[in-house]
């Protein structure tokens, strides 16, 4: 019995983690950035999936997307660029205004000097506006190009199935992305629970949303008969019983659901006997049958479980197992069986698979966080490549197309 108040412990500790947190009064507004991100639109979504396929599928598509890149590049060089000019701009024209005012001379300086750089700053940063806006044109017409790429319908069956499947991996990548993040919701935290099941089963779909599972368990349950039968009525009477299911079970939508097929022998107890309208012959347990599989349905990770059975009560054929006033092997009672239980082997592997996952994700946040900082410093050695480059622009006196820092200059691009 340890094992069912484990089961149903784990059980109790999803529907909490599931469970939506009430707000209190004068609580601080939850963050929605971790665990729940904003939303994209299906619209967007598509193109984005799209775009990478296209690239993914077609060398031109990747070849303009590696134009966009330099263009990038060169804008971010003028754009520094231009913030060093607007600097320069700023700083000597409030130190003309104060000599205007009356202020002294430093050393060396001259105000014709001043005046010369003032008009060759400001000539510059025209110079350095215009080539963004060019810049950003030419990177339009690679985006248009595209774009054009991306819309254009496929060229045959093979490239068209290509593309589907492209795309709906794309759609999976995300989704399973997206879930990675919940962890107060019932598929994220169920994720390793999902993937230790999975190492004995055949599953598809995001994060494992479908599978077709093997069945072998030990529903701890009660079960309720009717009709108003003897079998009925003694299977109603029964106390918690532990019976063995074999079959197949599918589950859906992450194993929120599943639907079993499964064959099992009623366990009932040996020494008792049933009794049945007409007859005061005594009928052993052991002449209860069951003819077809049973169906089952199971719940959350299938900790919970319901199953319908059909049970018969037939007549011996010799001996004390045979009730004159019947045919031998006669249908003598029949109940339809209804069975309310935990499965405790499915309840262990989710709670082992849980664990796991938990194990995992603090390893996966270490490493994030090393990775972002790691991102970090190169974007701040991308930006510092960018000044620096404008820097020795504005030494060299030059003010015309610059190249993107650490990539050959490709003809006709």
């Amino acid at each position: 019995m340890s094992i069912a108040f484990t089961n149903m412990w784990i059980l109790g500790a999803v529907l909490v983690a599931a469970a939506p947190t009430g707000a209190q009064p004068g609580a601080a507004p939850a963050s929605t950035a971790p665990n729940n991100p904003p939303k994209t639109p299906k619209a967007s979504r598509k193109s984005d999936d799209l775009r990478g396929c296209a690239a993914e599928l077609r060398p031109t598509v990747q070849a303009a997307l590696d134009r966009l890149k330099r263009l990038e590049q060169q804008v971010a060089v003028e754009v520094a660029l231009r913030a060093l000019h607007e600097a320069t701009l700023q700083t000597t024209r409030r130190r003309l205004a104060e000599l205007a005012g009356g202020a002294t001379l430093a050393k060396g300086e001259d105000p014709a000097a001043l005046q010369k750089r003032v008009v060759q700053a400001d000539a510059g940063l025209v110079a350095v506006s215009q080539r963004i806006v060019e810049l950003q044109a030419e990177a339009s017409v690679e985006q248009d190009l595209v774009d054009a790429v991306v819309d254009e319908p496929a060229a045959n069956l093979r490239e068209r199935t290509q593309r589907r499947r492209c795309v709906r991996s794309a759609s999976n990548a995300r989704i399973e992305a997206q879930i990675e993040r919940e962890t107060r919701s019932f598929r994220g935290a169920m994720v390793g629970a999902r993937a230790s099941r999975c190492a004995t089963a055949i599953c598809w779909g995001p994060s494992n949303k479908f599978a077709f599972e093997p069945l072998a368990e030990l529903p701890i349950g009660k079960s309720f008969a009717f009709p108003g039968s003897g079998l009925a009525r003694y299977v109603n009477g029964n106390d918690i019983q532990v019976s063995f299911n074999a079959g197949v079970r599918f589950w859906l939508a992450w194993d929120w659901v599943s639907f079993g097929v499964y064959l099992s022998k009623p366990l009932l107890q040996g020494g008792d006997s049933i009794h049945v309208s007409g007859s005061t012959h005594e009928f052993a347990t052991s002449q209860v049958r069951r003819p077809g599989p049973g169906l089952g349905v199971g719940l959350f990770g299938d900790m919970l479980w319901l199953s319908f059975d059909y049970d018969q009560l037939r007549n011996g054929n010799a001996g004390n197992l045979r009730a004159p006033e019947f045919p031998q092997n006669a249908l003598v009672s029949h109940a339809y069986v209804f069975t309310v239980a935990i499965a405790p082997l499915a309840g262990l592997r989710n709670g082992l698979g849980s664990l796991g996952e938990k194990k995992r994700r603090e390893a996966e946040a270490a490493a994030q966080k090393a990775a972002e900082a790691e991102a970090r410093k190169e974007e701040e050695a991308k930006a510092a490549a960018a000044q620096k480059a404008a820097e020795e622009k504005v030494a060299a006196g030059t003010e015309g197309p610059s190249e993107p820092v650490g990539t050959e200059v490709v003809p006709g691009v």
